[in-house]
């Protein structure tokens, strides 16, 4: 089951990277085949992460896998969960041994903390800023994927302000990605990869839908990711509050109501919620971001007269041109 397919995206990415394909935007990848190190601490190796870089066409040769041992006259002993603070040094000599490593991911980063708090600023810049030192010095990107909070911008949390823990771990950044639901498409499995910070490129719009593979005699389905070009115009908190298709479905029937309850003229606030009441519209459901994907509002109308805030059609007019 794919939520909004951020492991997916990271796979599909770390793909790329290990061919030379171009990137998700289209854009030429200049980096050419290289190396990416993965810390996946939820997906099981053989059964989840190697069936989908085969699905994606990676070469598996170019992509490894980090993980933390402990030793005993060279001889592993036990597999022990990586905590980023104690093996940052291994992970870096990791890295000057390959030789050719261009990207990291850590999935989720909460898995990798060891003993310290992902809700305490302090604890989290120590352990993060010497990632971000790492990258710089070695000229590396580093992914960490993370998850946000329930709360929604109705709550007045801003977008970046509901990623999970301190935050160090959106402050850290360089650029923070929200992977959510596609506004305006009601199958569930359409979603936009967003920017947290300003951006010069747009939103990406992609789908994760499931594709048969085979490996070591085993047939299975597993998520892969089609990316289907820039998302022009995305409301960021509309699209990572993650709408349900049955809310979805709801929007367009508040759209249709409002555009015929509006085309005898402008109706105030009260008129409109009142329409809505009688045709059954949950008094929860937020009315006023559907209704403003078609009709304009104001105080006083569009007149701009008169102390009630009211909903209008914008009024449509053919010109020739000589």
């Amino acid at each position: 089951k794919s939520a909004k397919g951020k492991s997916p995206v990271t796979l599909d990415i770390i793909s790329r990277l290990s061919v030379g394909n171009k990137w998700p935007d289209g854009s030429l990848n200049d980096t050419g085949p290289r190396r990416s190190v993965l810390l996946a601490g939820e997906d099981n190796w053989s059964t989840v992460i190697i069936p989908r870089l085969i699905a994606y066409g990676a070469n598996r040769g170019l992509v490894s896998r980090a993980r933390s041992v402990l030793k005993k006259n060279e001889e592993d002993l036990r597999n022990v969960q990586t905590a980023l603070a104690e093996d940052i040094v291994e992970l870096e000599k990791a890295i000057d041994e390959k030789g050719d490593v261009s990207l990291i991911v850590i999935d989720p980063v909460t898995n990798y903390l060891g003993r310290l708090s992902m809700n305490k600023e302090n604890d989290m810049r120590d352990l993060l800023m010497p990632l971000a030192d790492l990258a710089q010095r070695k000229n590396i990107c580093i992914v960490t994927v993370g998850h946000l909070s329930k709360k929604t911008n109705t709550d007045g949390v801003q977008l970046l302000d509901r990623v999970m823990g301190a935050a160090a771990f959106h402050g850290v950044a360089r650029q923070t990605f929200l992977f959510g639901d596609d506004p305006s498409d009601d199958n569930k499995f359409t979603h936009i990869m967003n920017f947290g910070r300003p951006d010069d490129k747009p939103a990406l719009k992609y789908k994760t839908y499931k594709t048969p593979i085979e490996f070591e005699g085993k047939k299975s389905d597993v998520i892969a990711v089609e990316w289907l070009g820039a998302a022009e115009n995305v409301d960021a908190d509309e699209s990572v509050e993650g709408p349900k298709t049955r809310d979805k479905s709801t929007s367009k029937t508040v759209q249709g109501l409002i555009k015929s309850f509006l085309k005898e003229g402008a109706k105030t606030t009260e008129q409109v919620k009142e329409a809505l009441r009688d045709a059954g519209i949950d008094e929860k459901f937020n009315w006023q971001r559907s209704a403003s994907k078609v009709a304009k509002s104001g105080k006083g109308g569009p007149d701009g007269k008169g102390s009630k805030f009211c909903w209008w059609l914008e009024t449509r007019q053919m010109t020739f041109d000589a």
